[in-house]
């Protein structure tokens, strides 16, 4: 999906798919954040954000204390943490509970949720 939201934003931009990398997956998205790509950036500050509303709907209905990030974008590491604990300070409440959420990659990378 964020693959796919770089293909929008780069046409948006003028930037024809066939100047973007193949193949054009997570990494690729992110190694082109990390070197200011404008869609890359747009897009990758979009998908956290959405991650972090995700992360506060959710546990505001489950009281959970620590949440982990895992699959592909994971590979990402600092960008999308940083990028999702933006977020997350940002659309807090300042509640007590939502004060001590923490929030991890996972140290299995892309095969988490396979693992489990």
């Amino acid at each position: 999906a964020t693959a796919a939201r770089l293909v929008e934003a780069s046409a948006a931009l003028g930037r024809p798919r066939a100047e973007l990398p193949s193949p054009l997956d997570a990494k690729a998205v992110f190694r082109m954040y990390e070197e200011g790509d404008p869609a890359a950036v747009a897009v990758v500050d979009e998908t956290c954000r959405r991650l972090a509303q995700l992360i506060l709907n959710i546990t505001r209905v489950v009281d959970v204390p620590l949440v982990f990030l895992s699959g592909g974008m994971a590979l990402a590491r600092d960008s999308l943490l940083d990028g999702v604990q933006h977020h997350l300070q940002a659309l807090r409440w300042k509640l007590p509970l939502e004060s001590r959420l923490e929030l991890r990659l996972a140290s299995m990378g892309p095969h988490a949720g396979v693992v489990g």
